[in-house]
Formats: C-alpha cells, sequence, structure tokens
C-alpha cells in the first residue's frame, strides 16, 4: 500500500511530467520534502481586478496549492496568489471540489485551473463571485481569453522542398539572431515579474524575486523599488503583531480591522490567512454565545417551572345552591369516560391522517427529486419522513408500508451512487456531469452516423472530427478513442475505395495521393499486413506520378515516418531498377536526404527550446555532417544552407558556454566563470563570422566579465594571502602579543586607492586573560607587488 510520502512524490513527478507539455504553466516553487505546497505560474490571458477596481486582462497569475492531511481522499485547498477574477474565485480560495470529486488527481487540477482562468471553464449558477459571474455571462462571446497548447511541432499541410530556402530556417527558427540573448530575456522577465508582484501586493514574493536579480542588472528605479518593498515589509510586520495584541485581548473586531489593513499592504504576509481565520472563528464563537445568553429563561421562570407546589388556588365564588341531579353519578361517568375515549381516538386518526398525508406528499416530492437527480434534497425529504412515521398512533400499519419503501430507495444502489454525484450509464455507474456531456455527444453522433447511411462520406467525416473534439474537449476519453476509431475506419474504407477506381483507371497520380492517405490512416488501425500490402501499392503508383505531389504527405510532425516510407521505397526500387527511371531515383533520394535532413533539424530546435545545448549541438552537427558528406545529393543552394545552420551552431555552442558561466556565477566559482568567457572568445576569435555585428558586441561584453573575474580572483587571492599569514603579520605589527594565540582572522576588502587595494583583518587573542580584538589595515600595490600597514594616506 501506497504511504502518503509516496503519493506526494508520484504526484509531484507526474506534475512536473505533464508540465513539459504546457509550457504556459510553471511551478515556481515547492515547499516539503516530499512536495506538499505548490505555487503555481499561468502564463495564459485571464481577466484581473485592478487596485482600482476596474477589469483587465493580464497574461500573469500565480496560485498556491496545499495538501492536506488525507490527501488525495481529501481535496487540495487552492488560494489565488494574484488579483484573477472569476466566478469560481474569490480572494481566499478557489471552488475544486466538484472537480476533484470526479477527477482526484493534482496533474488534472493544475490543468483545470488554467482551464478556468482562460474562461474555458466558469459557474454562473451559485458562483463564489456573482460580480465575476455577470461579467462573464455578458461577456461571453469574448471567452474563452486563452487556450492551454501542447508545446508540439505544427502539422500543418504546406509543402516542403527540397532545398533549405528562407521560409524553411523561418519555421524551424535558424534565422534567430539573439539564441545567446537568455541571460538578458530572463532578467527582463524578473524584472516584469517584481513590478506586477508589488503592485498586486504581494511584497513577500517581491522580496524574493529582488533579491534573486542580480545586482550587475540595471534596473532605473531599483533604489526606489527596494524602499517600497522595505517599508511594505516593516509595516505589515509591526501591523501582524498589533493584530495578535488585540486577539490575545479578545478585541476581535479591532484584529479583523488590522487584518484588513495588512492586506492591502502586504496580501501574501505569511500567517495572515491563519491568523484571519482565528479572528473569524473566534467572533462566531463569542456571537453563538451572546444569541444563547439572550435565549436563556430567566430565573423566575426556571423556579416556576420545577417548582413541585401547585400553582396558586383560585376563588369560586358561589352563586347559589346546587341542584341534585337526575341521573345516577356512576351512569353520568361511564358515558362521559366513552366519550372521552371515542373523542380521544378520533383526535389520534386525525392527527395520524393528517400525518400521514404529509409523509405521502414528502414522498412524492421524495420521488420527484430523484427523478431529477436532486439526491441531497431527495435524502433530506426522505429522513424527515422515517422521523415522523414513529409518530403514527393507529396508522402505523400504513406508516411501516411507507417506511419500507423509503428504506428500500435510500438503501439502492442508484440512490447512494446519486448521492455521490453518478448516474448507472450502459451497465456502470459516471457521474452526472459526464452523463450529460454524454448525452450532448449523441445528437454529434447520430447525425455522422446518419450521414454514412446517405452515402455523404466526406460530410459525415466531418461529422465525427466535430463529435471528436466535442468529447476531448470534455475529457470523454472512452468516447473519442471509440469514434477516432470509427472515424479512421470509415477514412480508410473510403480512400482505399477511391484508389483502387484510380488505379483501375491509370490515373496514377490521384492513384498515388489516394494510396499514400490510405497508408497513414492504416497505421492507426490493427491490421499491419494490410498497411504492407498498401505500402507496396503505393511504392509502384508514387513513380508514375510527379514527385512533388508526394512531399505533401511529408509533415514536420511525421520525419521517420516520412523516412521509414522513403527508405522502404528505396529497397523496392533497388530490386526493380528497370520500374523508374534513373531521374526518378535521384529524386527520390533527394526526398529522403531532405527529410532525414528536416528530421535533425528539428531535434536541434526542440534541444535548443528546452535549453539541451549539448543535444542541440549534436543534432546541428549531424546536419553538417549530412550536408557536407551528401552534398551532391542535395542539389542547389547547399553551400548557403551549410554556412546558416554552422553560424547557428555557433550561437548554441556560445549559449552552452554562457548558461555554464552563469551556473559557475550562482555558485561564486570565479575560475570557472573565468574559463567558460575565455572560450567564448576562443569560439568567437576561432570562427569566420568573427565580424558579425552581434559577436562583435558579444566579445566585448566576454572581455568585460573577463576583466572583472579576474578582478575578483586578484582580491580573492590577496585575501588567501592575508588569512595564510595573519600570525605573522599580527606579531610583527602587535610584539606585545608575541606567542599569543590567535584565532583565525575576518578578512574585507575595503576599496582600491589608486591601482592599490585596501584590507581590513581582525582577529581574536585570547591568551593574555580577556580576549582582545587586534584590527589591522594592510594595503597592496600591485606594482611593486609590497604590503604595508595603512597608515591614512593614499
Amino acid at each position: 500500500m501506497a504511504t502518503a510520502s509516496d503519493q506526494h512524490n508520484n504526484d509531484y513527478e507526474q506534475l512536473k511530467t505533464t508540465l513539459e507539455l504546457y509550457p504556459s504553466i510553471q511551478i515556481s516553487q515547492v515547499e516539503g520534502q516530499p512536495p506538499d505546497n505548490y505555487e503555481i505560474e499561468y502564463h495564459l490571458k485571464g481577466y484581473v481586478r485592478n487596485p482600482d477596481g476596474s477589469i483587465a486582462t493580464a497574461e500573469l497569475h500565480r496560485i498556491r496549492i496545499s495538501l492536506p492531511f488525507g490527501y488525495p481522499h481529501f481535496a487540495p485547498t487552492v488560494k489565488p496568489l494574484t488579483h484573477i477574477f472569476h466566478p469560481d474565485i474569490d480572494p481566499a480560495a478557489i471552488r475544486i471540489a466538484d472537480q476533484w470529486q470526479e477527477k482526484p488527481n493534482l496533474s488534472d487540477l493544475v490543468l483545470t485551473i488554467g482551464e478556468m482562468i482562460c474562461g474555458n471553464i466558469y459557474s454562473i449558477e451559485d458562483p463564489f463571485n456573482q460580480e465575476a459571474a455577470d461579467w462573464y455571462e455578458q461577456h461571453r462571446d469574448t471567452l474563452p481569453l486563452d487556450v492551454l497548447q501542447i508545446a508540439d511541432i505544427d502539422d500543418s499541410d504546406d509543402d516542403r522542398f527540397d532545398t533549405l530556402d528562407e521560409d524553411t530556417f523561418s519555421s524551424l527558427g535558424l534565422d534567430d539572431d539573439d539564441i545567446f540573448g537568455t541571460e538578458t530575456e530572463m532578467d527582463e522577465s524578473r524584472i516584469d515579474m517584481l513590478r506586477l508582484q508589488i503592485e498586486q501586493k504581494n511584497i513577500f514574493a517581491a522580496s524574493k524575486t529582488m533579491s534573486e536579480i542580480p545586482k550587475s542588472v540595471n534596473i532605473p528605479d531599483r533604489d526606489q523599488l527596494e524602499q517600497t518593498i522595505a517599508t511594505a515589509l516593516k509595516e505589515s510586520d509591526k501591523l501582524y503583531k498589533k493584530a495578535e495584541q488585540h486577539e490575545d485581548h479578545g478585541r476581535l473586531d479591532e484584529a479583523a480591522h488590522v487584518l484588513e489593513e495588512i492586506e492591502a499592504i502586504a496580501a501574501d504576509t505569511p500567517g495572515l490567512d491563519s491568523l484571519r481565520n482565528r479572528v473569524l472563528q473566534s467572533q462566531s464563537l463569542a456571537d453563538n454565545f451572546s444569541l444563547e445568553q439572550e435565549e436563556k429563561p430567566s430565573e423566575e421562570t426556571i423556579a416556576q417551572a420545577t417548582s413541585d407546589a401547585p400553582p396558586p388556588k383560585q376563588k369560586i365564588k358561589k352563586t347559589g345552591i346546587a341542584k341534585k341531579s337526575s341521573f345516577p353519578l356512576k351512569f353520568v361517568l361511564v358515558i362521559g369516560v366513552i366519550g372521552a375515549v371515542l373523542t380521544a381516538a378520533g383526535l389520534l386518526y386525525l392527527q395520524d391522517k393528517k400525518v400521514l398525508n404529509q409523509c405521502l406528499a414528502e414522498w412524492q416530492k421524495v420521488q420527484s427529486l430523484t427523478t431529477n437527480n436532486q439526491f441531497d434534497d431527495a435524502q433530506a425529504e426522505a429522513e424527515a419522513i422515517l422521523r415522523n412515521i414513529p409518530n403514527l398512533k393507529l396508522l402505523t400499519s400504513s406508516g411501516n408500508a411507507l417506511a419500507s419503501q423509503v428504506t428500500a430507495l435510500l438503501n439502492s444502489d442508484d440512490f447512494q451512487q446519486g448521492l455521490l454525484g453518478n448516474t448507472l450509464y450502459d451497465g456502470v455507474y459516471i457521474s452526472f456531469a459526464k452523463k450529460q456531456k454524454i448525452d450532448k455527444l449523441k445528437p454529434l453522433t447520430e447525425s455522422a452516423e446518419a450521414l454514412v447511411k446517405q452515402g455523404k462520406i466526406r460530410k459525415s467525416l466531418a461529422a465525427y472530427q466535430e463529435a471528436i473534439r466535442f468529447a476531448r474537449k470534455h475529457e470523454l476519453i472512452e468516447q473519442a478513442r471509440e469514434l477516432t476509431e470509427t472515424m479512421n475506419n470509415l477514412r480508410f474504407e473510403e480512400a482505399l475505395a477511391s484508389a483502387k477506381k484510380a488505379e483501375d483507371e491509370k490515373e496514377w497520380e490521384n492513384a498515388a495521393d489516394t494510396y499514400r492517405r490510405a497508408l497513414e490512416i492504416s497505421r492507426t488501425l490493427s491490421d499491419p499486413e494490410e498497411a504492407k500490402e498498401i505500402t507496396k501499392r503505393l511504392t509502384v503508383a508514387t513513380f508514375r506520378h510527379e514527385l512533388d505531389q508526394s512531399r505533401q504527405a511529408f509533415t514536420g510532425a511525421q520525419w521517420q515516418e516520412t523516412i521509414t516510407m522513403l527508405e522502404h521505397a528505396q529497397h523496392l526500387i533497388d530490386a526493380n531498377p528497370a520500374a523508374v527511371s534513373a531521374e526518378e531515383r535521384a529524386e527520390l533520394n533527394r526526398l529522403l536526404l531532405n527529410s532525414r535532413l528536416y528530421q535533425i533539424l528539428t531535434l536541434a530546435r526542440e534541444a535548443y527550446e528546452r535549453r539541451d545545448w549539448a543535444a542541440s549541438i549534436k543534432q546541428y552537427q549531424k546536419a553538417l555532417h549530412l550536408l557536407k558528406t551528401e552534398k551532391e545529393g542535395f542539389g542547389p543552394g547547399t553551400e548557403e544552407s551549410y554556412t546558416k545552420i554552422e553560424k547557428t551552431l555557433l550561437m548554441m555552442q556560445i549559449a552552452q558556454e554562457q548558461s555554464y558561466a552563469i551556473r559557475a556565477k550562482k555558485e561564486d566559482d570565479l575560475e570557472r566563470i573565468l574559463q567558460h568567457y575565455n572560450k567564448i572568445l576562443e569560439l568567437v576569435q576561432t570562427s569566420k563570422f568573427r565580424s558579425d555585428t552581434n559577436l562583435r558586441k558579444l566579445t566585448l561584453n566576454s572581455r568585460e566579465q573577463i576583466a572583472e573575474t579576474r578582478t575578483l580572483l586578484d582580491i580573492q587571492d590577496r585575501i588567501n594571502y592575508l588569512k595564510a599569514n595573519y600570525q605573522q603579520i599580527f606579531t610583527k605589527n602587535y610584539p606585545s602579543f608575541a606567542g599569543s594565540k590567535l584565532e583565525p582572522p575576518k578578512v574585507h576588502f575595503n576599496k582600491r586607492i589608486g591601482r592599490k587595494m585596501l584590507f581590513t583583518m581582525t582577529c581574536i587573542e585570547r591568551s593574555q586573560g580577556s580576549p582582545s580584538r587586534l584590527e589591522l589595515r594592510y594595503i597592496y600595490d600591485p606594482d611593486t607587488k609590497r604590503w604595508s600597514l595603512f597608515t591614512g594616506q593614499g
């Protein structure tokens, strides 16, 4: 059985893997080991409320997800960290209960919230934010504002060319001149993030972001921003302590008011939500206690109710002498008792009849609510019936019969599943939401099936495609799979019939195109022999029509399949050389080479986008090798293509060294920094592109970095010298402490005086009584390479 720790670990790994496919969603921070708190950033268009109350669109949103004890059986708590304007989102929480009940999965939850931010998912009925619900209803024609896109290669049907022209390089991203500018882009992104955090009063997050931006990055108003953050942090800390004092002294209203002030200054103050919840709970308890005191009966009433003394006797006014009754007293008493019994029985019957009629009316309501899938309300009504039936005194048989029906309904599988939000569909219980989606899908499917029966194949394929899009959008995975299989079978049969007809009529161009379509469809089916036979027939037909028609099958996302198909065709014509001409063979070879080259360049570009420099460099080197060894096969334009890829390779190598240098800076490894910037200079200086404007700028920047790093290394060397020789230096300048035990010193570089470098060195002497603090100011002259005691003069 998996432990909670295993669950957290597995969900974390799954979430990271999922978000690799969605570049617009990022994990900005995690807490816990394994993580049980996440901060997620969404780079999507969504509505936000500005500080002035206006509604606008923003492209950066942040939330916090906390996994509770008992996760995943208990849903996470989700809170917005930015001012997201959405019907299902308020400042303290995001509504996820329905989604978690249907699919308790952390990765799906993160994606669902992204769909909510885009405006693709929202509730109009019973919203968290009624104002947002009204806004979304008024602007429904503009929704969604954005979509979650998977980071894949565009699989459009644009033509592919034999040689690498400008459009090809543009589509593969090889014309970018700013490939090595990743550090600057990252700094600008963090500065934008910083300003947004300050604007949205997320001061603690802004403080963290500011600390991550190197001092070397130019921010014109850095001092002002730092002052704003420091002031807000100080004020929020002061107010937080004040709120705690109010809470400790029972001044709950004052505490709540102070918390509102903190929210307006630093909305992400740690512990703010916890303190607010405590204050609200305390206020609720205080209100309940006051209500109980108001309802408490007076002592006089309690005394009278609990006293055994009889009530005071009422004086009876005598009006005359009673006449003696003419009937015997016993007879009168018997008649009275019988009358009383009959009256009581009648009253009981009428009371029972009233209760039973009320129960029967409620039973009809229960059945109606159940039919309408309102199971929670139906359960409440049914339980009310069961509570009332024991009150029957005479009509118990009818009551018990009704109770049996109610109990049977409550204990039925359908009702119990209904309480969980499920209903029976094809022998399996599914959620009401899913059943509603399936019901909406059904007319689309029936329309497609009707078009098939009418022989309108193309229209039916369009209808099936629409049904599949609906199923995928609403996560009807099984239905989408079945519809896709049905549509592929239909497309396959239609394509195969058309191809055979064209083949019989000797229309080779049409036959090849249709066989190719059938082959692509057959790859989604389960009969490899069928695909093999079609491939053979395709090979013969392909060389009977113009080769440029065959390129339409080679899309950017299917390079390997293209290569496999062409290599198989090559094998077939090698076995039967007479089938095609030498020119056609050369054309096939050129198409195969281009497919291999496109595949390599696509892999190189993908590696670049995920900043895997080594993999990107390796692929670009493979591309150059292929162009060089197969120069004749590629034909005209090879030299120009080679030069472009060669320059791109240089950019990748420079970017790799830059990333290493940045990592070395974070680790304060000056030697490695120097090594990587020297490597960049070497790459540029030995390249035939060294006169390029961007590379010249890069050279100047690298030299500045090298000079700065060497200066830091020089200072570090001087500090190391002082630390290694401090005993001798202090003994020389403090003769009275000769032989004393000195603790290792602290050395600090003060400043430069001309070319000289001034250092301060302090240490503690403990051998002669009380500890003594010794301090020397030493200055180093790089021209003479000598140290001397600083006397206060340059």
